[in-house]
């Protein structure tokens, strides 16, 4: 049995995907949530810290942490000063707030690598499978298993409209690929053709610096497989279904730097008051009701406490009747939903896609120029083919969303979705199967290894 290293991966999502692999092989992870002490699976001790202790790279931590703060506070806070993107502030942070804020994590991420190192030392492990490695808990330890020499495998979900976004803007340097992993496992070929495009644009032909892209499935159930009828999520959410439903989804921004921690909350506010005064503006206000389904971060205290609160107010503010806030419930909101209304490039989009429902994507403040209209005509595939929808502001938002009471509007929809589906083979498939797909694929690899 080979050892496979399951980094970040979520036992609440990918417990088949986790069960499948434990049938045929030795497992260690970072995470085990609900599967901690499963007598059905062969697992090695990955968290034990107590074979650092007394070592001489334990012993040059300290030392190390603060060389590499020093580094990046100063860098950090020049940026901060210098970005035009950066978040708008009374004052710049100063380089002593700047080391208190992120020196934990840096401090967490190296102790991380150091733990990794010594594990691989002393186990022959086969492949490194992570999930989403563009995460800082995953990226660093994926990134020190490809210096190794170690096969690292990217799980990932929701790409189905990444990067709604022309090339003319990705070539700018906007918006690079962010995987770490040799290997990255998407849903669907499109997925492939999407980021194989991008990845193309941005890297060097050079194979150490690129990924190989896999459309073997993503090995989740999905929001789109838990259906239920929409007049019984309507009733368990109190909505009035004679009126136009219109989710508003919120996606998570990672950051790997201080002003993208900061500047991506400012920008998603920002996308809250214009769409709030817009329609508060707009005779849409009168035939729709509005729910809002944060991401889950959004929820936790130790994230971003008091969004809940904020959006209240704002709507408030606006003139507004108190929307829909939602934490959780998601295959319940996108059931009742006539549209989804997205604030980025969230894996909702593709939920939406599978059920039936039109989306919108609502462009942050930073893509959007003035003086280009290239980023709405020249964007990748989904909405070329009409099957999304992206707008420049809130006003032009609403302005879409009322387009959509129209019947010739969906019928058309459904006609656009209908071929997309057919022309890329986009079918849901049991998560079982994608399972033992990428099992497979994996049993492949490790057998194809020297010395296998």
């Amino acid at each position: 049995m080979s050892l496979l290293v399951l980094n970040g991966l979520m036992p609440e999502r990918h417990e088949c995907f986790i069960r499948t692999l434990g049938r045929a092989h030795t497992l260690a992870a970072t995470r085990w949530g609900k599967l901690a002490g499963d007598p059905a699976l062969d697992v090695i001790d990955y968290m034990d810290d107590s074979r650092l202790q007394g070592s001489p790279e334990l012993a040059a931590l300290p030392a190390l942490v603060v060389a590499q703060m020093r580094v990046l506070a100063d860098s950090l806070a020049a940026d901060l000063g210098a970005n035009s993107l950066a978040p708008r502030v009374d004052r710049p942070l100063t380089t002593a707030e700047i080391n208190d804020l992120v020196r934990p994590r840096v401090e967490r991420l190296l102790l991380e690598e150091l733990r990794f190192r010594r594990f691989a030392q002393e186990h022959q492990v086969g492949m490194v499978v992570s999930g989403s490695d563009f995460s800082s808990h995953s990226r660093l330890i994926a990134r020190t298993a490809r210096t190794l020499g170690i096969p690292t495998l990217d799980i990932e979900h929701g790409f189905f409209f990444s990067r709604l976004a022309g090339d003319w803007c990705r070539t700018r340097g906007r918006m690079p690929l962010m995987f770490t992993s040799e290997y990255v496992n998407l849903d669907n070929a499109l997925e492939v053709e999407l980021l194989g495009h991008e990845q193309d644009l941005f890297l060097p032909r050079d194979p150490a610096h690129r990924v190989t892209f896999l459309g073997l499935g993503t090995p989740i159930d999905t929001v789109a497989r838990q259906s239920l009828p929409r007049e019984q999520a309507l009733a368990a959410l109190g909505l009035d279904p004679s009126r136009l439903q219109v989710l508003l989804g919120g996606s998570w921004i990672e950051a790997r730097s201080v002003q993208k921690l900061l500047g991506a909350q400012v920008d998603v506010m920002d996308l809250y008051v214009d769409l709030f005064r817009s329609l508060a503006a707009s005779d849409l206000r009168h035939g729709m009701q509005l729910t809002i389904k944060l991401h889950p971060a959004d929820t936790r205290p130790d994230v971003l406490p008091g969004v809940t609160a904020a959006i209240i107010r704002l709507a408030a503010d606006c003139g507004l009747p108190r929307p829909l806030i939602l934490s959780d419930r998601l295959a319940e909101a996108m059931s009742a939903c006539d549209l989804l209304m997205a604030t980025s490039f969230s894996s909702v989009l593709y939920d939406a896609f599978m059920m039936g429902k039109p989306s919108l994507v609502v462009f942050p403040r930073y893509l959007v120029f003035s003086d280009d209209d290239r980023w709405r005509t020249e964007c990748t595939l989904p909405l070329r083919a009409g099957v999304c929808e992206a707008a420049v502001d809130g006003a032009d938002a609403w302005r879409r969303a009322g387009a959509w009471l129209d019947p010739a509007r969906r019928e058309r929809f459904v006609r656009d979705r209908e071929a997309f589906s057919r022309r890329y083979g986009l079918v849901d498939r049991p998560v079982q199967e994608k399972c033992e797909a990428i099992a497979a694929w994996i049993a492949t690899q490790l057998a194809a290894r020297p010395g296998a």
